[in-house]
């Protein structure tokens, strides 16, 4: 056979066994996540993302425990959760930018106490605040990093200990047995998109956090998800738009917006399916075989067939970066 013809088959095969591989993991791969009786303890729950998610496992029998700053609309959330299923609720005030350990101590024991201990940790809380470097505000950088990162750091650290404690880590046992905690990034967190470096940064920081973390809970049969989210129909999302610069808009242009509901069901399936990485983006799936780094990988396959394609699209999502600056100064 000829040499050419050879390499061709070859990378066929490849193809077609990523192919194949990736339609069973997203069509049938199911790891039997159970809710039941569990606690499951949810940052920012009180709307968007996080109130979806409290709603869709209540119903499948958790015991939710959900915490914001505003207690009206924790009230309305935990009477939204309750109106169908089997399961219990509980709120509390508490709020998760930088928060102080002792008093996240404090709450944990509160909510333990009730509910037992904490099964499951979504850490959803967070906000986005917009603008170019030159003319951002120093308190968005500062704002965002003590929600977005130091709010995640200091709830998910108090939790990670007391699941490390109870470590079910014997014969028999599997990842996710003594706990599991899900950061919420962003697709912002490994794209590149002008207007976003108050942002961003904090994103990518929760997306590093979460590939260490992940490493190093395994040993106590802690499991680790990361969400990496597109854009997300939200109360905060008018706020987004009254600092977002015209140029982000131009690049963003008629991008989809998920409903929270949406994107609740697809962070669960891909929990479902045992994977480290979930993504609400379609395009996301050909280019983070370059965009994610050393971290884990849910399709080593799939990533190495598709990595000749994610250099060239990354190459064009900074392309459109720089033509769009250029535009926006002439």
């Amino acid at each position: 056979m000829h040499p050419f013809l050879g390499a061709l088959l070859t990378g066929g095969v490849l193809y077609g066994a990523a192919l194949l591989y990736t339609i069973y993991r997203y069509l049938f791969k199911r790891s039997g996540l159970k809710y039941k009786g569990k606690h499951v303890f949810i940052t920012g729950g009180s709307t968007g993302l996080g109130l979806s998610i409290a709603t869709k496992l209540f119903r499948k029998g958790a015991k939710v425990t959900i915490i914001a700053r505003n207690e009206d609309k924790l009230k309305k959330a935990a009477e939204t959760i309750s109106k169908k299923g089997d399961g219990r609720v509980q709120y509390f005030t508490f709020d998760c930018s930088n928060p102080d350990v002792n008093e996240v101590e404090k709450l944990l024991d509160k909510a333990e106490g009730e509910f037992g201990h904490i099964q499951y940790l979504f850490c959803t809380a967070g906000f986005s605040l917009p603008n170019m470097f030159l003319e951002a505000d120093q308190t968005f950088f500062e704002r965002q990093i003590n929600t977005n990162y130091l709010g995640y750091v200091k709830m998910s650290q108090p939790v990670a200990k007391r699941m490390a404690e109870r470590n079910s880590y014997n014969k028999g046992s599997k990842l996710g047995d003594s706990g599991t905690i899900v950061y919420t990034s962003s697709i912002l967190g490994v794209l590149t998109c002008v207007g976003y470096s108050p942002y961003s940064p904090t994103k990518s920081a929760i997306k590093a956090l979460a590939d260490i973390v992940r490493i190093e809970m395994a040993p106590h049969n802690v499991g680790v998800h990361l969400f990496l989210p597109g854009s997300i129909l939200s109360p905060g999302y008018e706020e987004e738009n009254k600092y977002k610069p015209e140029v982000t808009k131009k690049i963003e242009g008629s991008a989809d917006f998920l409903a929270p509901e949406k994107c609740a069901d697809i962070l669960l399936s891909g929990m479902g399916r045992g994977d480290y990485i979930v993504t609400t983006e379609m395009l996301f799936e050909f280019i983070n075989p370059t965009s994610i780094g050393s971290c884990d990988r849910d399709n080593f396959l799939f990533h190495l067939c598709m990595a000749p394609i994610a250099v060239i699209l990354n190459y064009v999502i900074n392309f459109i970066n720089h033509k769009a600056m250029r535009d926006s100064v002439k």
